[in-house]
């Protein structure tokens, strides 16, 4: 990828890069890897960006864990 990826072509007009073949592959191989490594470290409770699970997943597991208690705080 070019070390600009948008360049200003005349007013108002932008020229934006896509990457290439090789630069996906060799993004998604680095990605796999650091997967691979990192998701063990992880808190279990940890949602944010992280494959298999989503913002909906976290939401459940509220619910589940806070059924039938008050989970409101008091200050």
């Amino acid at each position: 990828m070019p070390e600009h990826p948008y360049t200003r072509l005349q007013e108002g007009q932008y020229e934006s890069s896509v990457p290439n073949t090789g630069d996906r592959v060799a993004q998604t191989a680095a990605a796999m890897l650091l997967e691979q490594k990192l998701e063990p470290v992880f808190h279990r409770d940890s949602y944010g960006y992280r494959p298999g699970r989503s913002a909906h997943d976290a939401l459940a597991v509220c619910r589940r864990r806070c059924w039938g208690k008050d989970c409101s705080y008091s200050a």
